[in-house]
């Protein structure tokens, strides 16, 4: 899988409860896009570690068994720590907008599952280079 994508030495956070999107999304990222990847599997231990050592980037998983995406975006948002910090939303839902509702007034970003590995990079890339 050809990537036009450069290797950087960002840290991406990947918060999801779905072992097997973490598993693939670190490998994804590792290997083809080249970053630092850091995990949580669960919503309360992403906000801590987060806010102890904020990352470049967050792929947060928007519907989560503990708290939801939504929730964790808007801790985050208001710690002057974590608030710089840009945010991918990863959904099942086909239509983001639906879930969120003032997802155009937060200039909130999202990949859906399945998603596409080269729209994946090129996301984070774009986010990152802000």
């Amino acid at each position: 899988m050809p990537s036009t994508i450069a290797p950087m030495t960002a840290t991406i956070f990947v918060v999801d409860d779905d072992a097997d999107t973490v598993e693939a999304m670190t490998e994804i990222l590792e290997d083809i896009g080249g970053y630092n990847v850091r995990v949580a599997k669960n919503g309360r231990f992403a906000i801590e570690s987060i806010q102890k050592s904020p990352p470049d980037l967050i792929l947060l998983d928007v519907k989560m068994d503990d708290i939801n995406g939504e929730e964790i975006y808007q801790i985050l948002q208001h710690n002057p720590g974590t608030c710089h910090v840009p945010i991918i939303f990863v959904t099942g839902f086909d239509k983001p907008a639906n879930v969120f509702k003032n997802w155009d007034n937060l200039g909130m970003d999202f990949i859906t599952k399945p998603f596409d590995i080269n729209q994946l990079l090129r996301k984070i890339k774009n986010r990152l280079m802000g």
